[in-house]
C-alpha cells in the first residue's frame, strides 16, 4: 500500500485513502450485520428446541397416562382371565374414559389377542410385532414403531407392559402375556396446535426407525413413510440431540432442533422442530442491506463533498502551479503563479515559485549578456586565429616552394661536382652526404607542401572503386616491395567508399609503405589489406608483422613531426601520418590503429560506403 501511495498522483493519493476510510465504514457495517445474523441464528436455535419440548410435552403426558392405565389393567382380575366377557368390558370402559383415538387389548404369551376394546373380526395375532418381543423380553414397558393397528386397523403408535405370571385354578384358560394400548396418530395432529409458529416452520415426529408418526405441515403426504436418504432424517438415526442447518424432507433448507422422548435411558421417539434459514436470517439480511444502503449513500455523499473540496482546495492550487511550472520549463520566464484564494500554505508555495522565476530570470539575462559578449570575443578570436593561420599557411607554402629552388641549385652544383674525375675520395664521399642530405630537406619540403595544400584545396567526394586504387598504389611502391621481398596481400572484392581519389590514394601509399618500412629487421614483410562493411561505412585495414607501436603512442604518432626512432634507423620526416589523419578528415571519415610493440599493426580508415 505505501508503494501504491508513494508512485500514484495526489489526486489518486486523495483518493485511496478516502476509499480506505469509507471502506472501514462498511466493514463495520458488515460485521454489525453479522453480528446481528449471528444473535438471530441464536435466537432461532433457541426456538427450535423450545418447539421440540412443547411438541414432546403433551405427548408425554398422553404416554405416561397409558402406562398408568397399562398398569391398573395388567392386575385386574378380569384381565388375569382374559377369556372371560368381562375382560373386553373392562376394556371398552377403560377405553370410554379418554378420548376417541384410544384402544386397548390382551394379548397371551403366543401372541394371540384375547381380548379387546373393539370388537375383533379375526382372530389376531402380534407375534411380530416389535413392542410385544420387546414387553416378553426385557419384562418391562416398551414403545413400538410406526405400525396399524390390530384392534383399529389405522394407523397408530402401540404401547406394552407385559402381566405378572400367576398361578391359575384353571389351567385350560390361556394366561394373559401383554397388556397392550393403541395410540391413534391422527391424535398426534396437535403439534401444529404449537402457538405462534414461525412461517416456514417443520414440525416432525419419528420413530426409532425413522418413520414418521406426525407431520405439520401437510400430514397426509409424510405420516407412515421413511426418507433415509434426508439428512433430517439422518439426524434422527444417529441420535443428535442438537441444532444445525439440514435439509428437511421438502428438500428446503432449514434450522433443525432435535429433541428425544426418554425413558428409562432409552430414547423411545424424536421430535425435530425446522425453521426455514431464509426465515432466520430475513431480519437479518434486511437490517444489514438497510445498512449497506445508508452507508453506500453516505460514503457518495461523503466521497462527493470531499472530491469538490480537495479539487478546490487542493488539486485546483497545484495544477496552478504545475501549468506555471510547464510555462517556466518552456523558456516563459515572465510567467508568475496567482493563488489569492487558495490555503496559506499554497500562497507560500507560490510566492516562493514567483521568488525563484524572478531570480532565474534575472540570472538568465545574465548570462545571455555574457553569451553575448563571450560570442563577440569568439569571433575576434576565431577571426585572428583565422588570419594567423592563413598567413603561416602561406608562409609555410612560401617558404617551402621558395626553398625548393636554391636545393635544386644546390643538388644539381653538388652532382656535377661529383662528378669530376679528378676529385678525391673523401671530397666525393663529403659531396654524396650533401646531396643526402638535400634529398631528406626535400622530401620535408613537398611533405610540407602536401599538408598545407590539405587545409586550402577543396576536397570534392565521389563513389569510387577501392580495387583499383589499390593496385596504383601498389604499382608505385612496386620498387620496395620488390627490394624488401616483401609480400602484399589484397582482398577481392573490395567494396566502392564515398571519397576522393587524389586523397585515398595518398593515404594508402603512406599506410602501405610505413608497412614496407617498419618490419623486423631480418624478416621479410608481410602486408594485407581488407575491407570490411560496418553498418553504412566501410572499414579498411593495412595489418602488417612490424615492429608495432606501444599503446601510449596510439594517438601521439598522427601529429606533425612525430617520430619514435631515430632517422638513422628509419627514415622518415614525421609528416606521412598526420597526411592520412588530415585527409580522413578530409573525406568524413576515422582513422586509428591496433598494435603492440613486436606484435605488428593494424592501422584502420573508416568512409561512407556507397548507398
Amino acid at each position: 500500500m505505501r508503494h501504491l501511495l508513494s508512485q500514484k498522483s495526489l489526486r489518486a493519493q486523495l483518493l485511496v485513502l478516502l476509499l480506505l476510510v469509507l471502506l472501514g465504514v462498511l466493514s463495520l457495517l458488515v460485521v454489525e450485520g453479522l453480528r446481528n445474523r449471528n444473535l438471530a441464528l441464536e435466537q432461532a436455535r433457541r426456538e427450535t428446541r423450545l418447539l421440540t419440548r412443547l411438541s414432546l410435552r403433551d405427548l408425554e403426558t398422553d404416554l405416561f397416562g397409558l402406562e398408568q392405565a397399562l398398569n391398573v389393567l395388567a392386575i385386574l382380575p378380569e384381565v388375569q382371565t382374559p377369556t372371560l366377557p368381562t375382560c373386553s368390558e373392562q376394556l371398552r370402559a377403560l377405553a370410554r374414559r379418554f378420548q376417541a383415538g384410544y384402544t386397548f387389548g390382551v394379548a397371551t404369551r403366543e401372541g394371540r389377542v384375547v381380548c379387546a376394546s373393539q370388537p375383533l373380526g379375526e382372530v389376531q395375532r402380534v407375534t411380530a410385532r416389535p413392542w410385544f418381543r420387546q414387553a416378553r423380553a426385557r419384562g418391562q414397558f416398551s414403545v413400538g414403531n410406526y405400525e396399524v393397528s390390530v384392534v383399529s386397523s389405522r394407523p397408530a403408535l402401540t404401547l406394552a407392559l407385559p402381566v405378572p405370571a400367576r398361578q391359575f385354578a384353571q389351567q385350560h384358560v390361556a394366561a394373559p402375556a401383554v397388556v397392550f394400548a393403541s395410540l391413534d396418530l391422527s391424535l398426534l395432529n396437535r403439534l401444529s396446535q404449537v402457538p405462534q409458529l414461525p412461517p416456514g416452520t417443520a414440525l416432525t415426529l419419528f420413530d426409532r426407525s425413522g418413520t414418521i408418526l406426525a407431520r405439520f405441515p401437510e400430514p397426509q403426504a409424510y405420516v407412515g413413510r421413511r426418507y433415509p436418504e434426508a439428512e433430517v432424517t439422518r439426524g434422527v438415526l444417529m441420535g443428535r440431540t442438537d441444532t444445525a442447518e439440514l435439509r428437511g424432507l421438502d428438500g428446503t433448507l432449514r434450522l433443525y432442533s432435535f429433541t428425544p422422548l426418554i425413558r428409562q435411558g432409552e430414547s423411545l421417539l424424536y421430535a425435530t422442530a425446522g425453521i426455514d434459514t431464509r426465515v432466520v436470517y430475513q431480519g437479518a439480511n434486511a437490517s444489514l442491506r438497510l445498512y449497506l444502503l445508508a452507508g453506500l449513500l453516505l460514503s457518495l455523499t461523503v466521497f462527493t463533498l470531499t472530491l469538490r473540496w480537495g479539487s478546490r482546495r487542493i488539486l485546483q492550487p497545484l495544477d496552478t502551479l504545475r501549468r506555471a511550472s510547464r510555462q517556466l520549463a518552456r523558456g516563459d520566464l515572465h510567467t508568475r503563479a496567482q493563488l489569492t484564494r487558495a490555503p496559506l500554505e499554497f500562497q507560500g508555495l507560490a510566492g516562493s515559485f514567483n521568488l525563484m522565476a524572478a531570480s532565474l530570470e534575472s540570472r538568465i539575462k545574465e548570462v545571455e549578456q555574457l553569451t553575448r559578449d563571450l560570442e563577440l570575443r569568439v569571433q575576434e578570436r576565431t577571426a585572428q586565429l583565422q588570419s594567423a593561420n592563413e598567413t603561416l599557411e602561406s608562409f609555410a607554402y612560401t617558404v617551402a616552394h621558395d626553398l625548393r629552388t636554391p636545393l635544386r641549385t644546390i643538388h644539381g652544383f653538388t652532382s656535377a661536382v661529383s662528378r669530376v674525375p679528378e676529385l678525391q675520395a673523401s671530397s666525393r664521399a663529403d659531396l654524396q652526404r650533401v646531396l643526402a642530405a638535400v634529398e631528406r630537406m626535400d622530401d620535408l619540403i613537398r611533405d610540407l607542401l602536401a599538408y598545407s595544400q590539405l587545409t586550402r584545396a577543396e576536397v570534392e567526394l565521389h563513389a569510387l572503386e577501392l580495387s583499383p586504387v589499390v593496385c596504383e598504389v601498389l604499382r608505385e611502391l612496386h620498387g620496395e616491395i620488390t627490394r624488401t621481398n616483401a609480400l602484399v596481400e589484397v582482398a577481392p572484392n573490395l567494396p566502392p567508399v564515398v571519397g576522393n581519389t587524389t586523397l585515398l590514394r595518398q593515404v594508402l601509399l603512406n599506410l602501405i609503405g610505413n608497412a614496407l618500412k617498419f618490419s623486423i629487421p631480418g624478416q621479410v614483410p608481410r602486408v594485407s589489406v581488407t575491407a570490411t562493411h560496418h553498418d553504412s561505412m566501410v572499414r579498411i585495414s593495412v595489418q602488417d608483422q612490424g615492429i608495432g607501436v606501444e599503446a601510449g603512442h596510439h594517438e601521439r604518432i598522427f601529429g606533425v613531426f612525430t617520430r619514435l626512432h631515430l632517422p638513422s634507423e628509419y627514415p622518415g620526416t614525421g609528416i606521412g601520418l598526420a597526411i592520412v589523419s588530415q585527409s580522413v578528415k578530409r573525406m568524413n571519415g576515422q582513422v586509428g590503429v591496433k598494435s603492440e610493440p613486436g606484435q605488428g599493426s593494424c592501422f584502420w580508415i573508416i568512409l561512407p560506403s556507397v548507398k
